[in-house]
């Protein structure tokens, strides 16, 4: 190729080839790049043989890592009303070639479908084979890979992942869920056109009027049509029926239609089978000129109430989905950009500096940017406050009610309330009206949209108790229909053969009598209360769970969690705080002895605040976790004597790593460290000095010598402390019958002292343990037979959380730890165990009760249609009230779901049982483990024998 004409030629011809989608020729560098579609009439060869027909050389082929092309695209699905809908949904896409995932929400009625593109699989292709088989295709929106973007005509960022690029995503599941339910609705309202006059006709007048009244003469004339005489009444009956039973009744036929194609046998079929014989019979009897017509009115009614059924069930279901369209509704549509005056963004002060606030879409927000929150607003993006104070309502997101307060550092999630803006510190800097966020995360990257994810993920997989339902209702049609048969040809034979007394059916033919029943015990049966027993109570519940800050990943976890009878706690960051802060002070100098050490300084303040000012003032120039957690508690303490003497800066400065720091205030030597360090600054440590420490040390805690001027003059005790809530919360857990365990990496002697805090034996305490001491302790207690949950937050605990049945880690834990769990407890409160624990048995005996109810209702409503009863009270079932519980059934089973909506999170400051003796106190063989070494075991030994 020597210029612009050569590529041009290039890529024109290999642009023609079949299944080529992209060509880029560079003259630079002589590369021509080609993404094709593998097929017999595009191949390596194909091209190559192409460029060289053109008279070109190819030199080389260079062929990169093959990677498959997905695309993934949300489709709005109509008409699905159950699990056999959604599955329907589901196997019929999954078998297609290309297809590498499908994911069907009856929530949402979205079908998620992730496949490679190719012209036998393609956007066009999916949709037909959902409409194929009954369904409707409302809407179809292409996903763009996640957290890629591009920038709109007018320059602004615009965020192409999920959720961007397209309608906004909860508006077209509203409107979706609407155009539904106004289509069942209507389609109610035009069968009422059709049943109510045939049942004024066949049931209102006959009643009401004489029969020697001139209407029902009129309606009992004949009238002569292409040389038939027909019953006036049964042509009345025939047109008002036929309208319902062929366009309002189309739907029932579509879906039979195709679920028959595929060997997917539903409710629609049942009534579908019921209606057709009943109106054929009744159209044959108006051939006849049979009183019989009248079964026209059996069709048409049970078509309106099947009708009225769907749209109730229809509304029901969609109160199931609430939980995730009020998530959906917390994303803010706009948001105040602020747009500093300045190019040092890092020291920008809106109080002193100008910048530029406009209002914008939230497509336009992308990490980086900063944006302005006022009283009352939703926070539009995750991100972290940079000026001001807020408290924020968190509530839809962590289940805490109390609002938390904010200030500058702390992270704010998208889709929270500022409930109150400003500072209680008049003087601060950073005193505004409004506060100021810089944006982290946007659209599919925050973590509102990752919740709501995870709740729609945990709606649509299947819980293994739900096998049991498919199985049984994937045999339930063709059996209902065999009875039903059979019911017809037992109550016909005995008619014919005398067993059954004229009277009986007195007024009508033998086979109008049974297939009164037949119909009826066609029509009652419900394959929908089972399809709907398992997902309705899961879409409640997981909602009711997010609601409480707790995220269920999956049906199958909620069925497991129920079941669960040992549970494992990790220590640091989920019985404890994860965050060292100072516990005790104690001070060893008495108020003389200070004032000679620093008289000059001692007279602003009393002497313990001077200590910790001098404290605070050395360590703030170490970077150790300890350090830290001294000045942190300086900071708190001294908050409002800090505006006034700030911390000094020291002089001749030294820090020894994993020992202390030393330093010079106003002339003072100050030095805090453990004993390594102490000897070092050669501070005497008597014997009173030790015995604290060593006080302090068997309480899990560390204990650090500081000294004025060689000295010791206090001993600080430092903590990872309990979370307020971490004794209740095992103490409710042990109510409930579960056996405890922590296994920690921290030491036997820290270990000990915080499983003595909570009342834990010392056989249920495993100390120093290493990420795969943690799994095999789960596969231990797993060989023995039990359901183990994991509790933790840290990236050492991911391999645990994995392994055992259910792992569940703390919202504010590494995100390879929320990865590997089955659940997240979004608050990062540890009594959300308890919560969790409760809500999953809950939820399962609700999906239990449903099945039960469901099946129940079936073995008792089929034989009484069927007529078991009518010898002995001569009195039937009619098929239209059948059709009436038929539709009541399914009802009832959603509504027994939706009112797991009223669950109250359990109160663990309330005990289910009165209060044991300490477990530790009980013989427990059920596992024998080593334990762990505690301190003053002879003590504690001679202790407990007392007691025995």
């Amino acid at each position: 190729m020597t210029c612009s004409r050569c590529s041009d030629a290039v890529k024109t011809t290999l642009s023609s080839l079949k299944g080529v989608q992209n060509v880029s020729v560079s003259l630079s560098t002589n590369l021509a790049r080609v993404q094709y579609i593998e097929s017999a009439d595009c191949s390596v060869e194909t091209i190559r043989e192409e460029v060289e027909d053109i008279g070109y050389d190819v030199n080389d082929i260079i062929i990169p890592k093959e990677e498959k092309l997905t695309k993934k695209i949300e489709v709005a699905v109509g008409g699905m009303t159950c699990s056999m809908c959604s599955s329907a949904v589901h196997s019929a896409l999954v078998d297609t070639p290309g297809v590498v995932s499908v994911n069907v929400s009856l929530s949402t009625n979205l079908a998620t479908i992730e496949f490679e593109p190719s012209p036998d699989c393609n956007i066009e292709s999916l949709t037909d084979i959902i409409e194929c088989i009954g369904y409707d295709v409302s809407d179809v929106i292409e996903k763009k890979d996640e957290g890629k973007g591009g920038f709109d005509d007018e320059g602004e960022f615009v965020d192409m992942g999920e959720g961007g690029g397209g309608e906004d995503r909860l508006q077209r599941i509203i409107v979706q869920q609407n155009g539904q339910l106004h289509a069942r609705k209507r389609a109610f309202l035009l069968s009422c056109l059709g049943a109510l006059p045939t049942l004024g006709i066949t049931m209102f007048i006959p009643k009401v009027f004489p029969k020697e009244c001139y209407l029902i003469q009129f309606l009992h004339q004949d009238v002569s049509i292409f040389n038939h005489s027909f019953v006036l009444e049964s042509l009345f009956l025939w047109m008002f029926t036929t309208p319902v039973q062929f366009i309002c009744g189309y739907t029932f036929y579509k879906t039979s239609f195709h679920g028959i194609r595929r060997g997917i046998l539903g409710m629609d079929v049942l009534v579908a089978l019921g209606t057709t014989a009943s109106y054929f019979y009744a159209f044959v009897a108006m051939w006849a000129r049979d009183p019989s017509y009248r079964f026209f009115e059996t069709s048409a009614v049970l078509i309106c109430f099947v009708l009225l059924g769907k749209w109730m069930n229809a509304m029901a279901v969609c109160r199931t989905s609430e939980a995730l369209t009020q998530l959906m509704k917390l994303q803010a549509k706009t948001a105040l950009r602020v747009i500093p005056n300045t190019n040092d963004v890092e020291k920008w002060n809106p109080l002193a500096d100008t910048y530029e606030e406009k209002s914008v879409s939230i497509q336009s927000i992308r990490p980086g940017h900063i944006v302005k929150i006022l009283k009352g607003a939703s926070i539009p993006a995750d991100g972290i406050l940079i000026h001001g104070e807020m408290s924020v309502d968190e509530s839809m997101i962590t289940g805490e009610s109390i609002p938390s307060l904010k200030t500058p550092g702390d992270q704010v999630l998208g889709g929270t309330i500022c409930s109150e803006t400003g500072t209680g510190i008049l003087k601060s800097s950073n005193a505004t009206a409004a506060a100021f966020v810089r944006v982290t995360g946007v659209g599919s990257a925050t973590a509102l949209a990752q919740i709501v994810q995870l709740v729609q993920d945990a709606q649509t997989r299947q819980v293994p108790i739900q096998n049991l339902a498919d199985t049984i209702a994937g045999i339930f049609v063709p059996t209902v229909v065999a009875i039903s048969l059979f019911t017809f040809l037992v109550w016909y034979g005995c008619c014919k053969m005398g067993f059954v007394p004229a009277a009986w059916y007195e007024g009508e033919s033998p086979a109008t009598f049974a297939m009164l029943f037949g119909i009826a015990s066609l029509v009652i049966s419900c394959p929908c209360a089972l399809g709907l027993a398992t997902p309705s109570a899961i879409m409640v519940g997981t909602g009711v769970g997010a609601r409480c800050g707790v995220l269920m990943k999956g049906g199958e976890t909620l069925e497991i969690a129920s079941k669960v009878d040992t549970i494992i706690f990790d220590k640091t960051g989920t019985l404890t705080k994860g965050k060292p802060v100072v516990t005790d002070i104690i001070r060893l100098i008495d108020e003389d002895a200070l004032l000679k050490i620093a008289s000059s300084d001692i007279s602003q303040t009393d002497g313990e605040n001077y200590l910790i000012w001098l404290f605070g003032s050395l360590e703030r120039n170490s970077e150790h976790p300890l350090a830290a957690a001294l000045v942190s508690y300086a900071e708190e303490r001294l908050a409002n004597l800090l505006e006034e003497k700030p911390f000094a800066q020291p002089t001749n400065f030294l820090a020894l790593t994993g020992r202390g720091a030393a330093g010079t205030i106003n002339g003072v030597k100050v030095s805090i460290g453990n004993r390594a360090f102490a000897e070092h600054e050669q501070m005497q440590i008597s014997d009173d000095v030790e015995r604290t420490l060593r006080d302090l040390e068997s309480e899990g805690k560390t204990g650090m010598l500081a000294g004025l001027n060689g000295r010791v003059c206090a001993i600080v005790g430092i903590a990872d402390e309990l979370k307020d809530e971490a004794e209740a919360t095992i103490a409710c857990l042990r109510d409930m019958g579960l056996d405890i365990w922590m296994v920690t990496g921290d030491s036997k002697r820290t270990a000990a002292a915080i499983a003595e805090m909570l009342d834990l034996p010392s056989n249920r305490v495993i100390s120093e343990a290493l990420p795969s001491v943690k799994v095999d302790t789960i596969r231990k207690l797993q060989s023995d037979g039990c359901v183990v949950a994991m509790v933790g937050d840290g990236v050492n605990d991911s391999p645990a959380l994995a392994a055992a049945d259910v792992g569940m880690s703390m919202g504010t834990g590494a995100e390879i730890a929320t990865e590997a769990s089955d659940m997240i407890l979004v608050s990062g409160k540890v009594s959300d165990t308890c919560v969790a624990l409760d809500l999953s048995k809950v939820i399962f005996r609700r999906i239990q009760w449903n099945i039960v109810f469901s099946i129940v209702y079936n073995l008792l409503g089929i034989p009484l249609a069927a007529g078991v009863l009518f010898p002995f009270f001569q009195t039937r079932l009619p098929p239209t009230v059948a059709a009436i519980a038929m539709s009541l059934s399914s009802i009832s089973v959603v509504f027994s779901s939706l009112a797991l909506r009223f669950y109250k999170p359990i109160d663990i400051l309330a005990p289910t049982k009165p209060r044991r003796l300490p477990q530790f106190l009980r013989m427990n063989q059920r596992h024998e483990y080593t334990p762990v070494e505690v301190e003053d075991s002879i003590e504690l030994k001679a202790l407990i024998d007392e007691i025995v």
